[in-house]
């Protein structure tokens, strides 16, 4: 069984409601982080998951609202009383290497690994195998590096992953047949804002990808004031789930 477990479903605007993004993939064999902003060491802590069994982060893009708690994760990962040990893979757009080592100079020494392997690995398009997985990303349509991945499990099952990004082909491509689409849905339909989905647009995106479940995440406040499902049900037939900070989203394997 795969879990999909929802750390954070809003943005960098501060929300009662919604932490800044952050998705865990657990399989039981692999555990991978997808994207790490504000609050996600908090959340994972409260989905009742140790950060240190986490085998890789992956980026969409490298905002704030994605990156931000990477710093934290290191740093909590060499204290003295309880170190990581478990090899740590960190992967994402061109700059993510860049984006560590700006941290690394900023609190330098305290996030240099001791007692673990940490490889960064800048990833623009294709696809590579890792644990369980194999895991693909192509160019979508928000900054100039940033990424859409698939999540193709060993059982067969897929997870597609928008980032943040604007209708696209690519993104169409990325969700393809996926059992699950988990699609950014930034701003309610009549309040587009250029490099971001709405909420038919991301049904739309499901309906032409031919995909088994909608969940739509990444909203800044108005979409809680909206029936976003109801937006996303007028392009795609299928389920639509909206995401909730801590709600986990089981895939059969």
């Amino acid at each position: 069984m795969i879990e999909l477990v929802v750390l954070g479903s809003g943005t960098a605007i501060p929300s009662a409601r919604r932490r800044s993004s952050g998705y865990l993939l657990q399989t039981g064999r692999s555990c991978i982080l997808v994207e790490s902003g504000p609050g996600t060491m908090q959340a994972i802590a409260r989905a009742g998951y140790d950060f240190h069994d986490i085998d890789a982060i992956f980026y969409s893009h490298l905002h704030v609202d994605h990156t931000a708690s990477l710093a934290q994760f290191l740093f909590a990962s060499r204290l003295p009383d309880d170190p990581r040990t478990k090899a740590l893979l960190i992967a994402g757009p061109p700059g993510t290497g860049q984006l560590l080592d700006g941290f690394r100079e900023l609190y330098t020494p305290w996030l240099e690994p001791e007692t673990f392997k940490l490889e960064v690995r800048e990833i623009s398009h294709g696809s590579f195998d890792f644990i369980d997985w194999n895991i693909g990303c192509l160019p979508v349509e928000h900054t100039d590096n940033a990424l859409a991945y698939r999540f193709e499990h060993e059982s067969g099952k897929v997870i597609a992953y928008s980032g943040d990004s604007d209708y696209c082909e690519n993104l169409v491509r990325i969700a393809r047949g996926a059992d699950i689409a988990l699609l950014e849905c930034s701003y309610p339909d009549g309040m587009k804002v250029r490099g971001h989905l709405t909420p038919s647009l991301a049904g739309k995106v499901a309906r032409e990808a031919g995909c088994g479940k909608l969940v739509l995440t990444h909203f800044y406040p108005p979409c809680d004031e909206v029936d976003v499902v109801a937006g996303a049900k007028s392009e795609y037939p299928g389920e639509v789930i909206r995401a909730e900070d801590n709600m986990t989203i089981e895939v059969t394997g």
